[in-house]
């Protein structure tokens, strides 16, 4: 698994800042594209700060007056992003597929493509709220 920076692999394996499932769940993911296409992931966001997440979204914020709610804001995070700009349609849908065949089900998790509006393309993932 690659990194778009320095800050976001420590982040990632922070253990008070990001949950460990959406951790695991990045690396199956990463585990499987290497072995299915032989290329690795790029992992572009973990946690953000509400600014951050205003600067991102700013048409949510100007619509609503608030930023947009996500797992990225929850302490410790819930949500990893993924680049999908160097992805073909084939690669992103694998992943789907295989998101789906284990983790679909899950309360809360999510595989979710962002090709329009506001952020960069990414493949956003997310798990439920510990209860």
């Amino acid at each position: 698994m690659q990194f778009k920076q320095d800050h976001l692999r420590q982040q990632f394996y922070d253990l008070s800042a990001t949950d460990p499932r959406p951790r695991a769940l990045a690396l199956e993911l990463d585990f499987f594209f290497r072995q299915k296409f032989g290329r690795e992931l790029i992992v572009t966001s973990v946690g953000r700060t509400e600014e951050e997440q205003k600067r991102l979204y700013p048409e949510f914020f100007a619509r609503v007056g608030r930023v947009r709610p996500s797992a990225h804001l929850d302490r410790p995070c819930r949500a990893v992003d993924l680049r999908s700009r160097d992805l073909t349609p084939e690669e992103i849908e694998a992943l789907r597929n295989y998101f789906d065949t284990w983790w679909a089900e899950l309360p809360g998790w999510a595989f979710l493509v962002n090709d329009r509006g506001g952020a960069f393309p990414h493949i956003h993932i997310q798990v439920g709220k510990k209860i």
